[in-house]
């Protein structure tokens, strides 16, 4: 079984450049975060935004970057920073956490998918500052891109994202991967979320605290919510379905979308391999006889 550290002693600050490259920063001070001094971390110079959910903290770290001639402006709330950040130009973020629920979480790997960069941005700091690997996505189809390349232990969605909705990757990722559990964060009201959305958890854009979301992560990855094994691995073509109207229709396994491939001198009776227009990924598919007959019904 897999053993967390629990240390009320462990420092963490993250800072997160407009290059979108986190930097996390820990410690553990002998003596609390009172005997912490600016020169033990390299410190940015310039204008910065600070996040930190305790009152408390905020103000000791605004002290702290100020003595080291910085800009501040400070926020306990994550929509008000996000707000902040649109009309307010900053040289970085900081994303400070102190206490057992910022550490003791290494090697969790976590896909966090949003169309707002500034979203992406402060929400994946924050998490790189607990110890987490982040991994980003702009959208749904982004997301599964990124699924191809290795799998998290748990992926954060929004739900109104263009080329594909975080509803429409809830319903892929429940099919393809129903053990990977799933948190929507997002500015629909929760009366108001449709019935199909099945997360594990929910938080609204305008309301959640870091903090109780670092402990939804760690309980949802230690405790798996009991769901059916994922189906196996189907190397089998998919059969293409003869349209009428000079195409071939065919389900891509990778995004459950309906991709057409336009009948020609390459596609012909037999296997094939064509790329999805939806995702990319690559079909394997099969073309019947009857199917490759000019006007053929499948």
């Amino acid at each position: 079984m897999e053993q967390t550290v629990q240390n009320p002693t462990c420092y963490s600050m993250a800072f997160v450049t407009p290059l979108r490259q986190a930097k996390s920063y820990q410690m553990m001070p002998s003596k609390g975060k009172q005997h912490l001094h600016p020169t033990q971390f390299p410190i940015p110079r310039g204008r910065a935004l600070l996040l930190d959910d305790d009152e408390k903290d905020l103000k000791y770290f605004t002290s702290l970057l100020e003595g080291l001639a910085c800009s501040v402006r400070a926020f306990t709330n994550y929509q008000e920073a996000d707000g902040c950040l649109e009309h307010e130009p900053f040289d970085f973020i900081v994303l400070t956490g102190w206490g057992s629920t910022m550490v003791g979480q290494i090697s969790g790997r976590v896909l966090l998918v949003d169309d707002d960069p500034l979203v992406r941005k402060l929400i994946s700091g924050y998490l790189v500052a607990a110890g987490y690997v982040v991994r980003t996505a702009v959208d749904g189809l982004d997301a599964l891109g990124k699924l191809r390349t290795g799998l998290p232990d748990l992926i954060i969605s929004d739900l109104n994202m263009p080329r594909m909705s975080g509803i429409e990757l809830l319903e892929v990722v429940r099919k393809r991967f129903p053990q990977i559990p799933v948190i929507v964060i997002s500015a629909v009201a929760a009366d108001e979320m449709p019935e199909e959305v099945i997360a594990d958890a929910y938080y609204h854009k305008n309301g959640f605290g870091f903090e109780q979301l670092l402990r939804t992560i760690s309980d949802l990855t230690r405790k798996p919510p009991l769901r059916t094994a994922p189906p196996p691995v189907n190397n089998k073509p998919v059969q293409a379905r003869w349209d009428g109207d000079g195409h071939y229709a065919v389900q891509c396994p990778d995004c459950m979308r309906s991709t057409m491939v336009l009948r020609g001198p390459r596609f012909t009776r037999g296997e094939h391999i064509t790329t999805c227009m939806h995702c990319c990924g690559l079909i394997q598919l099969l073309i019947n006889d009857g199917d490759s007959l000019e006007g053929g019904a499948a």
